[in-house]
């Protein structure tokens, strides 16, 4: 695994060797709460 630049976010990306595949090590999902839907108008 190597260091692989950065997200959005600040949070590092890392990069397999051997396939190649990138990932972040501890990713953070945040959901949108339907209250929040709701004003934007997302189904």
């Amino acid at each position: 695994m190597i260091k692989n630049g950065s997200i959005h976010n600040g949070k590092p990306k890392r990069q397999c060797k051997e396939c190649g595949r990138q990932f972040v090590i501890n990713p953070t999902n945040k959901t949108v709460s339907d209250e929040t839907k709701q004003l934007i108008g997302v189904c």
